[in-house]
């Protein structure tokens, strides 16, 4: 329906908002949240809220995710569309040897970013408790959105 996909558009805004805001620096690293604070805060949405909203947190994140593999970053499906409209306008395909070193670029910067990610998260394991953007976001903003999150929208 309009109002689920105006909800999940809505989450994924905020997503590439904060993503740009780390480049800016108006968002701090430390705010990144990796598979360890993303397991964590969607067991206190589920416990919270129950499995109802931790059913639409999955799928927020995995609208998010879709998007984010459409950036055009070498390893990522976006960039091999990069690479595919490169050869469009060009009328040639990029060499091969350019587009391996590219995806190999881009999967280390990947590897990089999920190490720092995970690293993060243990360390603020041990620290005292602060909002993460899933922790600050979910339930309560699904509840002040215009959706109804409890009833299918027929």
């Amino acid at each position: 329906s309009n109002a689920a996909i105006s909800f999940l558009s809505e989450f994924v805004v905020q997503n590439f908002t904060a993503l740009g805001g780390l480049f800016t620096g108006q968002v701090e690293m430390d705010q990144l949240s990796g598979p360890i604070r993303i397991i964590e805060q969607g067991g206190k949405v589920i416990e919270k809220n129950g499995m109802h909203q931790g059913l639409i947190l999955t799928a927020i994140i995995s609208t998010i995710l879709a998007v984010m593999n459409l950036l055009p970053i070498p390893a990522l499906d976006g960039g091999h569309i990069l690479f595919l409209i490169i050869e469009a306008l060009k009328g040639s395909p990029v060499k091969k040897s350019i587009q391996e070193g590219f995806v190999q670029a881009g999967f280390m910067v990947l590897l990089l970013f999920m190490a720092f990610v995970v690293v993060n998260d243990v360390v603020h394991l041990f620290q005292p408790s602060t909002p993460t953007p899933v922790e600050a976001s979910s339930p309560k903003k699904m509840q002040e959105s215009h959706v109804d999150v409890t009833t299918p929208s027929e």
